[in-house]
């Protein structure tokens, strides 16, 4: 190969290399450059020469060269941002933008909403997109998105799935609750003696106390509620029954329902009854208002 052969095969590892280390260095430019794909080099030997035709063992290598530069299309990782039009993709694809010159891909997804209300990148490139119907299915061709046109209403939330550790160490309240049907949570009340189980109410004699937990009897009577014990909203509901007809003093009887919807009970004053019936929420002496409603 001679002398001239041996430097040349030299020189060509230089010259790749110092395109390798450029390569690295564009990747480490690029660190916070959103949708950025870092990019590798490959390298392949020169065609070897081959010495009087002889086997393999005789090909002497002439150096080495930059076969391509390939782009590492990996999933990056996710960051928070202060813009609800910042976007990421979880997987495969591209976002599609286009402006005067043609539609183009990209993976970065740091958009904005310009003046005319389309979504929009840095370049002021239009993002493309489908709009949905009012079912929420997509709909017509590929066009710009236009985010002051809305086809699809609002919906109320009717589902929430939600991860969470509990404290293994904390102290067991009661019985789970059963199911009312469906995912819907069962409503269960817990009431504590001294702490909130006093209803105050007036019914024409001035304020009364009257006990969901019968003051806190170790064996309360039937339709009281034990303290500390979990009970559901019916239960409740005749607790509540039973506490104020017993407090009266008198043959009044009341009517309480539990609303699934307001979360709320019902007090209602019976016909026939000579007595009115005033809830004092804002009594002192009121312990049990926040947890009834």
């Amino acid at each position: 190969m001679g002398i001239l052969g041996a430097l040349f095969s030299g020189v060509s590892g230089l010259d790749v290399y110092s395109n390798s280390i450029e390569v690295v260095g564009n990747n480490i430019a690029n660190t916070n450059t959103a949708g950025f794909k870092a990019s590798r080099t490959e390298f392949s030997d020169i065609l070897a020469q081959s010495l009087s035709g002889a086997s393999s063992g005789s090909q002497i290598g002439r150096g080495v060269q930059l076969s391509a530069v390939s782009t590492q299309f990996t999933q990056g990782s996710f960051e928070s941002t202060s813009s609800g039009t910042d976007l990421a993709i979880d997987g495969a694809g591209f976002f599609i933008v286009q402006n005067n010159d043609g539609v183009f891909y990209t993976r970065a997804g740091q958009f904005k909403v310009d003046s005319n209300g389309l979504l929009v990148n840095s370049q002021s490139d239009r993002v493309q997109g489908v709009l949905l119907d009012t079912a929420g299915n997509p709909s017509g061709t590929v066009q710009d998105l236009n985010l002051t046109v809305t086809n699809s209403p609002p919906k109320v939330t009717s589902n929430v799935d939600f991860v969470a550790n509990l404290d293994a160490s904390a102290a067991t309240l009661g019985t789970t609750g059963t199911a009312t049907g469906g995912l819907a949570v069962t409503d269960r009340f817990q009431f504590l003696s001294g702490v909130n189980d006093i209803i105050q109410f007036n019914d024409g004699g001035g304020p009364t106390p009257a006990s969901l937990t019968q003051f806190g009897a170790a064996v309360p009577t039937t339709g009281y509620l034990a303290s500390g014990a979990q009970y559901s909203a019916a239960q409740v509901a005749t607790a509540i029954k039973t506490a104020l007809e017993a407090a009266n003093l008198t043959a009044d009887t009341y009517t309480v329902t539990y609303s699934a919807t307001t979360k709320k009970f019902t007090v209602a004053n019976d016909a026939g009854n000579p007595n009115p019936l005033n809830l004092l929420h804002d009594d002192p002496l009121t312990t049990a208002s926040g947890d009834l409603g």
